[in-house]
Parts: structure tokens; C-alpha cells; sequence
């Protein structure tokens, strides 16, 4: 990731697949296949992102942004979510955090980006 940018790094999955398909309509130049199938990072035969994840992008992409942008926590998040779901998230997110520090760089698109709109201490248990 030396001297990259991410240019899509804020942008969620669901804005990502309409992106393509907008660019496709224009001009084909994403193959229609990696568009139409379902997310997964293809690590393991019939692997799919809401196997792994527990939940489709449709009920996870509000759910993380909500966590993201809106900075609600848990007891407001489980009034519209299933608990357990909630708890992975956080944890996922929280989990995940040291790979965000290490990423490159990325263009700021949402209201507070994953990046440098969202300062978090990794250190103490802060979650």
C-alpha cells in the first residue's frame, strides 16, 4: 500500500455495486459477473460475505453507518437491530481498527469516513 490511494475506501458496498452498475450503463467495462454475484472475498468454496458477516448489506450497511456516522451505541442500536448482530459489528469494527491505521490513504466521501474523521484510542480496552 506504499504511495496508493484508496479511492473507494469510505464508499459502502451497496454504493460500490450501484456505482458499477451506473458505469456499466453508460459504457461495459466491469464485467457483469462481478456485479450480479454475491459479495464474498472467495476464500473458502461457497463462501459469501452474508454467510460470514450474519446479515445481508442491506441490514449491515445502516447498521455501520449508524455506528460510524451517527455514534450510537449499543442500547440505541438493539432498539432497531437483532443484539447478537449488534455485538459481532461493534466487534468486527473494534477488531479491525489496527488494519484502517495501516491502510492507505482515501478520499473522504461520508460525513465522518472510517479514516481520519473517526479518531479512535487501540490501546486500554476503550471499546
Amino acid at each position: 500500500m506504499s504511495g496508493g490511494l484508496s479511492v473507494i475506501a469510505d464508499v459502502d458496498k451497496l454504493k460500490v455495486y450501484e456505482m458499477a452498475k451506473y458505469r456499466n450503463s453508460i459504457s461495459k467495462v466491469i464485467p457483469t459477473n462481478s456485479i450480479e454475484k454475491a459479495p464474498s472475498a472467495e476464500l473458502k468454496p461457497n463462501q459469501t460475505d452474508e454467510k460470514g458477516l450474519g446479515a445481508s448489506y442491506e441490514i449491515l450497511v445502516p447498521l455501520v453507518n449508524e455506528i460510524i456516522e451517527e455514534g450510537k451505541n449499543k442500547e440505541e442500536l438493539i432498539r432497531n437491530y437483532d443484539e447478537t448482530l449488534v455485538d459481532n459489528t461493534l466487534r468486527r469494527i473494534h477488531m479491525s481498527e489496527y488494519k484502517r491505521r495501516q491502510a492507505a490513504p482515501a478520499f473522504k466521501v461520508t460525513k465522518k469516513s472510517f479514516g481520519i474523521g473517526r479518531r479512535v484510542p487501540m490501546i486500554h480496552n476503550f471499546f
